[in-house]
């Protein structure tokens, strides 16, 4: 399996849902192998405003090690993950909580919203476009408004 892709008929909602799930497993166990084999696509997200395009095993791997070593701990919690399917293109989105303390810092957790699309060629479903963000949301789901302050301010 290449980067990014999922092996077999994994056209139905709950298997790409569950597929997600799975997903976050290599992460909690700071499991870089596994994380990289599992690939990644162009986006945006994950420690950055920054588009990321391309995928470079060795630089993720780089990236990913001198991250994990920054922390103290890290977990992926209270995922909520959803998926519609539309013909040979599925978007899979919710959002997840991520627990974890810099060496150092503070501990932190943040509710993270992500999305990510696939498309299925040959029965094998390969993820084409991610979205990671952090914004702080009300109970209702909205995000919560902040005021710019400092000039062209109301």
């Amino acid at each position: 399996m290449g980067p990014g892709r999922y092996r077999g008929a994994v056209g139905e909602r709950d298997e790409l849902v569950e597929r997600m799930r799975a997903s976050f497993e290599p992460w909690n166990a700071g499991d870089i192998d596994a994380i990289v084999a599992g690939g990644t696509a162009d986006g945006f997200g994950f420690r950055t405003r920054d588009a990321r395009l391309g995928f470079d095993e060795d630089a993720t791997r780089a990236m990913l090690t001198a991250w994990y070593d920054s922390l103290e701990r890290y977990r992926i919690e209270d995922v909520e993950a959803d998926a519609r399917v539309d013909g040979d293109t599925a978007v899979v989105f919710g959002s997840f909580t991520e627990d974890f303390r810099h060496r150092g810092g503070p501990p932190e957790r943040v509710r993270v919203r992500y999305s990510h699309v696939f498309r299925r060629a040959d029965d094998d479903w390969t993820l084409v476009w991610q979205h990671r963000d952090v914004q702080d949301f009300a109970d209702d789901g909205f995000y919560v408004p902040r005021p710019v302050e400092g000039p062209g301010s109301p």
